[in-house]
């Protein structure tokens, strides 16, 4: 009797195994495979682009050349000591955008191994979006004292996902149209 348990669970444990594996390789596969819009490395002496695999959650689209302003609200900065910045405002550019987060361009220098969270609006294509979101990276590339930030949405509506998701779009042809 407690052989056959034994087998069973076996068995049951094996499919389990067998289908998480097929279904998370398929979807994966898809995640990485789609072709995605991206700039040359060296975007300054030529503006061309350049199509590639997108390793990203999510596709993300150029807006360097959109000049689109944004503004942050710090709302939480993971340590005591910059308590007095919380609920302070700076403005940023916006370079890209995907539906997963953005990156931004600002001159203020900020502490993100703090896990600093804020509240990003932007305005694109005539929507305003006001989305809570996490700075997860900084790069100091750029000149003109201007510092790059990876910022990662949180807790994104299905809505507003879908409306950010269907502006990319639309970004995306016209890019298309013109390059």
């Amino acid at each position: 009797m407690i052989f056959l348990i034994i087998i069973q669970m076996a068995i049951i444990l094996f499919l389990i195994i067998y289908f998480y594996v097929v279904f998370f390789k398929q979807s994966n596969g898809a995640e990485n495979d789609f072709l995605a819009y991206e700039e040359n490395e060296d975007h300054e002496s030529s503006k061309k682009a350049k199509f590639g695999l997108n390793r990203r959650r999510f596709f993300r689209i150029s807006l360097e050349e959109d000049d689109i302003d944004c503004d942050l609200i710090f709302l939480d900065f993971g340590n005591d000591n910059f308590n007095n910045l919380i609920n302070k405002r700076i403005s940023a550019k916006v370079m890209d955008v995907s539906v997963g987060g953005m990156r931004i361009a600002s001159e203020y220098d900020l502490p993100v191994q703090n896990h600093i969270v804020s509240m990003i609006s932007f305005e694109i294509n005539g929507e305003r979006f006001y989305l809570k979101c996490e700075l997860a990276r900084k790069e100091v590339r750029m000149g003109n004292n201007k510092i790059l930030y990876g910022v990662r949405f949180i807790n994104l509506d299905k809505k507003i996902e879908g409306n950010l998701g269907k502006i990319i779009h639309q970004l995306e042809i016209q890019q298309q149209k013109i390059g």
